[in-house]
Order: structure tokens, then sequence, then C-alpha cells
């Protein structure tokens, strides 16, 4: 753990300036992105100057920048919307510490945004940051998902109330996660309980969990995500 939070502690230590580095030293120029008008001539240009994506879903793709931010494309509508989401003004999501900060944003048609690059979170992260390992995390969410869903109500399990409530009174992370299942009623709880949606960044010279992806809200939930013939 000393070695990963080194790591992190290294990648904060430069100004996040608006201006990209060395892929802008290579070539690379969001004007340049911003003017081809395909999906798939977007991501021949990231190829070309960006490299090998470090992540891919079925509606976005991302792209290292530097030490400090990624670009995450959009492959598909779906994509844009989400996008959209997670680069949009919104008061309450910025009160927040769990998300990756936003630093540039295709505002226009939402095809890309460029925010903070997280490293990977692994189990012993949990244990190291929240005090918990991750299985004992989960249960924690499960506990939410009993309190703000109440469709799953007697088909799941969760750590006990009193419990629970003591991570939120005493651990900000697990406050901001509670307060954030509790407004955004679609978020799907399940989606969290994966350790692939989480990353570790800096707060405050500290190491500190982050959702990977906030690029979700009831339109984008209902549009994209709903299955058919439910309501």
């Amino acid at each position: 753990m000393a070695n990963l939070r080194q790591v992190i502690k290294e990648a904060s230590k430069k100004a996040v300036k608006a201006t990209l580095n060395e892929a802008a030293m290579e070539g690379f120029s969001l004007e340049e992105l911003t003017a081809i008008p395909s999906f798939k001539g977007k991501l021949r240009y990231c190829q070309q100057f960006l490299g090998t994506p470090v992540g891919k879903g079925a509606a976005r793709i991302v792209f290292q920048i530097d030490d400090e931010k990624v670009l995450k494309l959009a492959l598909n509508q779906k994509g844009i919307a989400q996008n959209e989401v997670e680069g949009q003004n919104d008061w309450f999501k910025i009160q927040y510490s769990i998300f990756p900060t936003v630093f540039e944003k295709d505002d226009k048609d939402w095809t890309w945004i460029v925010s903070e690059f997280v490293l990977p979170a692994k189990r012993s992260d949990f244990k190291h940051v929240l005090g918990m390992p991750f299985e004992d995390f989960t249960w924690f969410l499960r506990r939410l998902a009993l309190w703000y869903r109440p469709q799953n109500r007697g088909l799941i399990y969760g750590m006990p109330e009193e419990q629970a409530q003591a991570l939120i009174d005493n651990n900000q992370i697990c406050q901001e996660i509670n307060d954030y299942l509790n407004n955004y009623t679609n978020v799907p709880i399940g989606d969290l309980t994966r350790l692939a949606n989480y990353g570790l960044a800096v707060r405050g010279g500290e190491p500190y969990i982050v959702i990977l992806d906030s690029g979700m809200d009831d339109t984008v939930y209902d549009k994209y995500y709903r299955r058919r013939g439910k309501k």
C-alpha cells in the first residue's frame, strides 16, 4: 500500500491545467476531435494520438491523456447521454468527493469529457481506506438497497442497520454514497457491488475511494437501461 499511495501522491503533485500536456505536444487537439463528425472518426483519431484505451464499455471508451487526466469518448447515443450526465453542472454531485473531477467537456454535443485519472481500486484498498474488507462494503451497499429500493426487500440481505448507520455517521465515503443512492433513485446498486466500478484517487493528500462512472440519472436509466415492458 505504501507504493500505491506514493504513486497517487506523485500523480497529484502537478497542478491541473486546462491545456493538455504530453498528448498536446504530440499533436492531439480537443478542437480537432470535436470537429470530426462521426463516432468512428473520433475513435480513430484518439487511437492515433492516445494509443491503446485503458477502459471500454458498451457506450464509452477511455483513453489516458497524461498522469492526471483521461478522456471518455462516447461510442453511441447512450455514451453521449452518460457524458452529459457526468459532465453537467449538477450542484448536488459537485459537492461529493466520491466522483472523479471533470476538467473539460464537449458541452455542445457531449461526445467527450476529460476527467481525473484514478488508479483501479483493489480489494485491499477498501481495508486500508475504509477500514473494512470489500465484501463488508458490499453488505453495506445491500443495506442501502433495502432502505432505498423497496422492490428489493425480501430478495437480498444486508448489513445490520445499526452497523450501517454507524458507518454513515463516522465515515465520509459511506456518508456520501448513502446520500447519493438516497437522492439518485435509479442508480443500479448491483453495479456498485462490482470492484471494477471503483478507483483510488487522492483527497487531502490521502487515498480516497471513488466511483468511476457517474453517468447515470433517471432519464438515462429509463431510456437506455430499463427493460422493455417495465415501468
